[in-house]
């Protein structure tokens, strides 16, 4: 009887420790930095350089900083997409792990293995992008009020395609939105998510030739019809029509740019201040 008590005490010492070890070096604690004012509205903002890009001064998300009361944390990496681009062993995986796929991942878990691994593993490293995951990872979006996805821009660009058979196929735009926006949203109920439409995109060589028009091939229109579905789809997810705000055309296109793809002052101006009419009325 005494050996009994004797095993079941060490078998219970034993996962005890094992228990511990996990806890300690397999399951870390999740530890949240941000926000930094839990009583004040809260805006976190992922997506492509729309809203960091500063070509021309401050970048939207500080254009949006100066006409709503809220602290505002932008994650924004330039160059990215929602579709994740490429696989295991192909020519950028690393670089791809900053793409929307992964980075609604990261705000699910925490997890930024995938991100610091991109800083070990590639050549050149966008030290920015890296920092703005590790933040994402330290945010807590129970504590935040809106979440703002900007992405297509890239995905068009990429010729990535609108959507297949698969409905969460992360290799198509629509897939890779609607997969990630479902694990945040079944997560964080409460968080209210805005993803914007994609704006126009015309883009000329040189000689004025023109190289690439979304109206032409239609492809950001099926991108946007997407997006509204998406929205339709799930409670607390709203569609805010970017590119109808802007009205752009191929004869008025340089007026609201500073090169081919990114927004001069004027567009970020309205932008903003239909973005901070939009949120008012979500309050």
């Amino acid at each position: 009887m005494k050996n009994k008590k004797l095993i079941f005490a060490i078998l219970v010492g034993v996962f005890t420790i094992v228990f511990a070890l996990l806890a300690i070096f397999v399951i870390p604690i999740r530890k949240y930095t941000f926000p930094l004012n839990k009583d004040k509205m809260n805006i976190v903002i992922v997506g492509d350089s729309t809203f960091c890009n500063d070509l021309d001064g401050k970048n939207l998300s500080e254009c949006l900083a100066n006409k709503v009361d809220a602290d505002i944390y932008n994650y924004s990496i330039g160059g990215t997409t929602a579709a994740r681009l490429n696989f295991d062993g192909e020519i950028d995986y690393y670089l791809d792990k900053f793409n929307f796929y992964n980075v609604s991942d990261i705000m699910i878990t925490g997890n930024k293995a995938t991100v610091l691994d991109n800083a070990r593993s590639v050549i050149f490293v966008n030290e920015q992008a890296v920092t703005n995951m590790e933040r994402l990872a330290a945010t807590d979006l129970s504590k935040c009020q809106i979440l703002i996805i900007n992405y297509g821009i890239n995905d068009y660009l990429s010729k990535v395609s609108v959507k297949s058979d698969i409905k969460n196929d992360e290799g198509t735009f629509a897939g890779a939105l609607r997969k990630g926006i479902a694990e945040i949203n079944g997560k964080y109920p409460d968080l209210k998510i805005i993803v914007n439409t994609v704006p126009y995109v015309h883009i000329e060589n040189e000689k004025g030739n023109v190289k690439t028009d979304s109206k032409e091939d239609g492809i950001v229109d099926k991108y946007n019809e997407e997006i509204q579905k998406i929205a339709e789809e799930f409670d607390n997810v709203y569609c805010f029509d970017m590119e109808g705000e802007l009205e752009i055309n191929a004869g008025n296109y340089d007026e609201y740019h500073v090169d081919l793809v990114h927004f001069n002052e004027k567009a970020k101006e309205i932008i903003a201040d239909s973005l901070a009419e939009f949120i008012g009325g979500l309050k």
